[in-house]
């Protein structure tokens, strides 16, 4: 009887340590995802505020032409009534500097919302090649991506003080330069 007793003791200390360790394993689990979850609710907040801030981009946007549009049918009747050179001039340099403005935020925010994007589908990615396997948790590097959002806007930002010096250089030339740029920069972002 003795025996018995100690077979049962060895297999409730096998039941106990089971039990524990399959305690140990949901503890870290839940820890991972609860994790996992923080960094997704992070990532929905961001792409919310994008999402806001690209619809006020749109509406500046928006004014933007609304004043171009003013400002053309303005110079229209000033070059009917006087023959000004120097004001046609300056009309027309404001007139190209808002739409070089406008297309410089619908272009920024293109941007931007095409990197959200593919930084989400690498996430995915990551998250599918991991599949069920535990992983010790990793800080995701955003700076690889910021990378060439920088360096666009640098480029702006030089092409925009050479905008007022630059009379000999058409704003539609800008705007291939500026799209040259984007494609450029987003084929660096993008995974092979």
């Amino acid at each position: 009887m003795g025996s018995n007793q100690v077979k049962v003791e060895e297999t409730l200390e096998k039941l106990v340590n089971k039990i524990e360790n399959y305690q140990q394993e949901k503890t870290y689990d839940i820890k991972q995802t609860t994790a996992v979850y923080e960094k997704l609710d992070r990532l929905v907040e961001s792409m919310s505020r994008l999402e806001s801030e690209r619809s006020t981009e749109a509406q500046v946007a928006a004014k933007i032409d609304e004043m171009t549009r003013h400002i053309d049918k303005v110079m229209t009747h000033q070059q009917r009534r006087e023959k000004q050179g120097e004001f046609e001039d300056n009309l027309r340099k404001i007139l190209n500097g808002a739409k070089v403005t406008g297309k410089v935020i619908e272009t920024v925010a293109g941007s931007a919302d095409l990197m959200f994007d593919t930084i989400s589908r690498l996430i995915k990615e990551e998250n599918k090649k991991d599949g069920s396997k535990k992983k010790k948790e990793e800080e995701f590097d955003l700076s690889s991506f910021l990378k060439p959002l920088n360096s666009l806007l640098q480029g702006f930002s030089s092409v925009g003080s050479s905008n007022s010096s630059d009379s000999g250089y058409s704003a539609d030339s800008k705007k291939e330069e500026y799209k040259d740029d984007i494609d450029s920069n987003m084929t660096r972002v993008s995974p092979e």
